[in-house]
């Protein structure tokens, strides 16, 4: 009766063995699924950043465009108005001319 049990107990261990083969393997399958989530959540995140990243940058340059634009035209306005005043500035000095020079 004693080597029945005690193949009994080899059975049992080798059937728990198994057992506990079994689950680590399943827990370590749901951790390489939950690891490949994981990385295909942050590549998304990335290349949602990417894209970010290369619509600000292009919102940037464009905004640079405008902005050279505005400076421009202030500068061009600012010209202008030095080349009236200079003008106007002239034409008094030429009507102070002919009025001197007829008295």
């Amino acid at each position: 009766d004693e080597p029945d049990r005690q193949g009994d107990y080899e059975a049992d261990s080798v059937t728990q063995t198994e057992d506990l083969r079994l689950k680590a393997e399943k827990l370590a399958k749901a951790d390489i699924e939950k690891v490949k989530e994981q990385t295909r959540i942050a590549l998304e995140k990335e290349e949602a950043a990417r894209a970010a990243l290369k619509s600000l940058s292009q919102e940037t340059e464009q905004l640079e465009v405008v902005a050279t634009s505005i400076e421009n035209k202030v500068v061009e306005e600012e010209l202008t108005d030095r080349f009236d005043d200079e003008k106007d500035h002239a034409e008094t000095l030429a009507i102070e001319s002919d009025d001197s020079e007829k008295d």
